[in-house]
């Protein structure tokens, strides 16, 4: 059984992340949960970093390769697989 869920399925594994500048995601997660409002500065795998205003509880469609510790104020976030 492969450890990756069908896109439009439910989440499968979860981990808390802790913001770094250096550290990345392998694999990339499936989407983000945040659970307290603010920003989160997000890299892509060509290092484009765009910063999303997000309200606690948002989930965030996207697969970041690293959630950077600068500008990022949002608390209590998951990365969903």
């Amino acid at each position: 059984m492969s450890v990756f869920a069908e896109a439009t399925a439910p989440a499968i594994r979860w981990s808390a992340v802790t913001p770094d500048d250096v550290e990345t995601f392998d694999p990339m997660p499936r989407a983000l949960f945040v659970g307290g409002t603010g920003n989160v500065a997000l890299e892509d795998r060509t290092g484009s970093i765009a910063v999303w205003s997000v309200v606690g509880g948002q989930i965030l469609p996207v697969s970041p390769l690293r959630v950077r510790a600068t500008d990022t104020t949002a608390t209590n976030i998951i990365a969903l697989w």
